[in-house]
């Protein structure tokens, strides 16, 4: 009996290891596969992390030239002119002398300002009713004189839109004589909007429609900071005279003027709203074509004003990891750019590292049982 077992144990063993054998073939097979595939779907997380760090300094880099390049040019004053060189050219282009030409310029933002012969006594023509009407405007606003009231018959609202914009004499020579003698009415006129020593000024200029560049640059400069309290007489200085005098030739900007023409002499006194607002009061008397002379001297000094024009510069983005989160404290720091230190694994490295070691040790799993199983044949 016992031989009889010992022979049946001895033929039924080589199937059971072989099928053993096959199963462990198997299993390794399935592990080796298993890991390849895991491995190609999942590269190595260190170049994976480098590349990402290079492509976010590629285009923080990018980012900065792109807003460089977009920044506006800011213009170059032509042959570095001055407004002094500006106005030389423009005395020699139309024979401007002291004797027939007075100028006065101010920068209202930058504080520039120029002169030509600013104090010569010359005929104003019109000129003379901007400060006639802002006197009239402010005794209304500080109650002495009704707004409604009349002048000669006629309202003070009608009087003023016909005095700036229409120009009319009659009306306002009728503001002139409201106020007293032509005399009185003259020193009200200096003492109020400039410092002239009464003593200095000729006798001629008290008794006559006589007044000087300087003294219309006083009274703009009186006006523009107060403008805003006096929207009817801007509005009428905005409405005069389109497309003559100061804006024949410049169309790009608001102006606010008051122009004059009398017996040979063509002015004009106003406000040009460009990106630096500027005041310029321009006298000639006497000039060949002096209507368009005047319009040119504005469309030099406006592109003279325009040309030197700097806006404020926009500041320089910072770089990617500079930035602050918009909803982060401004004290906390910045987060780092992702990177991967080779001395500390990651999960990710860890993951790689299971799936190649599974590769390997099914592959060498699977070389072993085929081995065992040869050398059992």
């Amino acid at each position: 009996m016992r031989t009889k077992n010992l022979s049946q144990a001895t033929e039924t063993q080589p199937p059971r290891r072989s099928r053993l054998l096959r199963t462990a073939l198997l299993l390794c097979l399935t592990a080796a596969v298993a890991g390849i595939w895991l491995g190609h779907a999942s590269p190595l997380p260190l170049l994976t992390g480098a590349a990402k760090n290079i492509t976010g300094q590629t285009a923080a880099i990018h980012s900065a030239v792109v807003t460089k390049t977009a920044d506006p040019m800011v213009p170059e004053p032509e042959d570095n002119a001055t407004m002094e060189t500006v106005v030389q050219a423009l005395m020699a282009e139309y024979d401007l002398n002291e004797g027939n030409f007075s100028l006065c310029y101010y920068n209202t933002v930058t504080g520039e300002s120029y002169e030509f012969n600013p104090d010569a006594w010359m005929v104003a023509a019109s000129t003379y009713k901007l400060p006639l009407n802002l006197y009239y405007y402010e005794q209304e606003a500080a109650g002495l004189i009704d707004p409604e009231s009349a002048v000669s018959g006629v309202p003070l609202p009608t009087i003023h839109y016909r005095s700036i914009v229409e120009s009319n004499n009659e009306l306002s020579h009728a503001l002139i004589y409201n106020l007293g003698t032509f005399r009185q009415y003259k020193q009200l006129m200096l003492e109020t909007y400039s410092d002239y020593d009464l003593n200095l000024v000729p006798a001629e200029a008290m008794n006559r429609n006589l007044y000087t560049a300087g003294f219309m640059m006083d009274v703009l400069q009186y006006l523009y900071p107060i403008a805003d309290q006096y929207p009817e007489l801007m509005d009428h200085l905005h409405e005069a005279m389109p497309g003559q005098y100061f804006k024949k030739h410049v169309t790009d900007y608001p102006i606010a003027h008051k122009y004059g023409s009398y017996d040979g002499a063509e002015n004009d006194i106003g406000i040009i709203y460009t990106e630096e607002p500027y005041l310029l009061t321009v006298y000639t008397y006497q000039v060949y074509n002096g209507m368009d002379v005047v319009g040119r001297i504005n469309e030099a000094v406006c592109a003279y004003n325009v040309s030197h024009y700097q806006p404020e510069p926009e500041p320089e983005p910072l770089p990617a990891e500079e930035q602050q989160p918009d909803n982060e404290p401004a004290s906390r720091t910045a987060p780092e750019p992702e990177t991967v230190s080779a001395s500390v694994p990651t999960p990710a490295v860890l993951s790689w590292l299971s799936t190649h070691l599974l590769t390997v040790f099914g592959s060498l799993g699977a070389l072993v049982c085929l081995l065992l199983m040869k050398k059992r044949k």
